[in-house]
């Protein structure tokens, strides 16, 4: 059979290691249900594939029409995690359980999961609080998110732009949690994407720049 690997990227071959399967048929109307163990006969991957069919949802012919799930999800829509190798254990788990979130369409915690980075990199720089104007146009200390992103840019580890995005995405995460309403899937994948690029910007690119000035110490030492 033919099924969408993670590995090749494709639909590639698969054979079916285990499998089991369950026909059900109750008031004229009837269904099965298979569980399968597959694998890919390129890679050798191994995926869950579930297949079921119910006898009212057909083509124009009558033909039963198969719904397919595989686990881990994979396709057009699933986002693949990005290797962050100087993040700490702690952003990255987060990381991770927010892509898996979006990825099974759990909009509300994956939203909450970005929010919970943005705390987690302001933990991690240090940042306990900032400046914030509250709602009679008055300065105060606040020690809540937005204090945080605030200090993180008064202590110059951002740019006032780069405080203005993580504070929309704060305010999508706000509306996830606290209003339980799920953003779109459009709006969580550019907040994955600006996340991404934080995180890059704050730690993976200065590992990558001392990566480079070691090679070029060490490349003018043989000139």
């Amino acid at each position: 059979m033919k099924v969408q690997c993670k590995i090749c990227n494709n639909a590639t071959n698969h054979e079916i290691v285990v499998e089991h399967k369950t026909n059900w048929d109750e008031d004229y109307v009837w269904g099965a249900d298979y569980w399968q163990t597959v694998k890919c006969l390129g890679c050798g991957d191994v995926t869950f594939r579930h297949c079921s069919y119910f006898s009212e949802d057909t083509e124009p012919d009558g033909t039963p029409i198969e719904t397919e799930k595989l686990y881990p999800p994979r396709g057009k829509d699933i986002l693949v995690e990005k290797d962050f190798y100087t993040l700490s254990e702690t952003i990255k788990t987060i990381y991770s359980e927010t892509i898996e979130c979006y990825n099974i369409q759990a909009r509300v915690l994956c939203a909450a999961g970005i929010r919970a980075i943005i705390e987690g990199i302001c933990q991690n720089e240090g940042i306990i609080s900032g400046t914030v104007i509250g709602k009679n146009g008055a300065t105060k200390v606040s020690k809540n998110l937005d204090g945080k992103i605030s200090g993180l840019m008064e202590k110059n580890i951002i740019t006032k732009r780069h405080s203005d995005v993580l504070h929309e995405l704060r305010f999508l995460g706000n509306y996830a949690v606290h209003e339980l309403k799920q953003p779109s899937s459009t709006e969580l994948q550019l907040a994955i994407e600006i996340i991404e690029h934080t995180i890059e910007s704050l730690y993976e690119i200065e590992e990558k720049a001392n990566g480079l000035r070691q090679a070029s110490m060490r490349r003018q030492k043989t000139i």
